[in-house]
């Protein structure tokens, strides 16, 4: 079973027992989190419950286990008449979140 998943904006494709990266939360290591806004849900047996914009009683529910940063994005703007490239870094906090079911 799988499900599409919205959270702050982005969409997730989750199933039971993967680790999935979403923006940092504000939630302790080790504490549940629950994603309800189901966009779509596949069963096993080949069925598909699209929502409209959601899944009526549908959740997902996961496991915080902790925070991570992401791969360094870094930036860099040319100054054409300086031949200077000043360079920005950065690294988004990240959490992992352990899906532990899919209910429907």
């Amino acid at each position: 079973m799988y499900a599409i998943v919205e959270d702050r904006g982005g969409q997730y494709k989750v199933r039971t027992g993967e680790r999935v990266r979403v923006p940092r939360l504000a939630a302790e290591e080790g504490s549940e989190v629950l994603f309800e806004r189901v966009l779509l849900v596949g069963k096993d047996d080949g069925e598909v419950l699209v929502g409209a914009p959601t899944v009526e009683g549908a959740r997902v529910v996961g496991v915080n286990e902790g925070e991570i940063k992401s791969d360094k994005v870094i930036s860099i703007h040319r100054i054409k008449t300086n031949s200077m490239a000043p360079r920005r870094g950065h690294r988004a906090k990240l959490n992992v979140v352990r899906i532990e079911k899919i209910e429907v």
